[in-house]
């Protein structure tokens, strides 16, 4: 009886380890750039885990996909991930799963100007959490007042994590550049974009990128495609395949996909269409 009851809990557990699984490979791949990847690993997670009633994993599910789309930039369809996440969850699961999930749907909401569900999940925060002035700084942007958000971003405790810290930095160069402070952006952003670089996340690097380009009025040095990058791309937006790529310049395809990787991060773009649309004007 005790060994029958022992297999039932086993695989009961199964769906939500797996949905478990499939929200680390997303978070992985939207680190890496590869957000079609992610996606599909994050609706994969969200499907299986409404299907079997697993709240947690649910939520899990909806904070990667609204983190995958924050990196492309796509800050409507974040919003509407973050939107779907159950209000109590704001308070009983992120802070346990890391907060950092909350102060991205802080940001999404105040972007969209969404200051209610903003105001919500800032309201789960504990005022003494070093995180919080970040959340009170989206507000206060949100609201009009940049030299508030300034400040609150500028006094607060960075994050010890470097995607963290770099996160909180791209936000505080978003500000400064709006409160034309273009001095103080261009060393925040520059710092931030150091951080996303040394992780390999070029999607981020896409995000600090644009922040550049409205400091500066021109695309940075490293927004320039490589040779490499730039024979890969043309190739792929005229309609070829990886392996096609592949043969056609006697590379590997790893090689290909890194290069499409790098070259979509840079022009700020996420897909072989918007390449196409795109091409040869880069």
């Amino acid at each position: 009886m005790h060994r029958s009851s022992s297999r039932s809990a086993s695989k009961s557990k199964r769906p939500t380890l797996i949905c478990a699984g499939l929200s680390a490979i997303a978070e992985a791949q939207s680190l890496l750039g590869r957000v079609e990847e992610a996606r599909t690993a994050g609706e994969r997670s969200l499907e299986l885990s409404e299907r079997v009633h697993a709240g947690r994993a649910s939520v899990e599910a909806l904070v990667v996909l609204g983190l995958t789309e924050l990196s492309v930039g796509d800050v409507a369809a974040a919003a509407a991930r973050y939107a779907r996440v159950p209000e109590p969850a704001w308070s009983w699961w992120l802070p346990l799963a890391g907060r950092r999930a909350s102060l991205d749907a802080i940001e999404a909401f105040a972007r969209m100007g969404d200051l209610p569900r903003a105001e919500t999940v800032l309201g789960a925060m504990a005022e003494s959490l070093p995180e919080r002035a970040i959340g009170d700084g989206c507000l206060a942007a949100a609201r009009g007042d940049l030299e508030a958000a300034i400040a609150l971003a500028q006094r607060s405790s960075r994050s010890p994590a470097r995607f963290g810290r770099g996160r909180d930095l791209l936000m505080l160069g978003r500000w400064l550049r709006q409160a034309r402070r273009r001095s103080e952006a261009r060393e925040t952003l520059s710092e931030a974009r150091a951080l996303f670089e040394g992780m390999s996340a070029p999607l981020w690097v896409a995000r600090v990128d644009d922040e550049l380009r409205g400091v500066a009025g021109r695309a940075p040095a490293g927004h320039v495609l490589t040779e490499s990058e730039r024979r890969v791309a043309e190739l792929a937006a005229g309609g070829l395949a990886n392996k096609e790529i592949a043969a056609r310049l006697v590379i590997t395809v790893r090689t290909v996909e890194a290069h499409l990787t790098h070259a979509y991060a840079k022009l700020g773009i996420s897909s072989r269409a918007a390449l196409a649309a795109r091409w040869p004007d880069v």
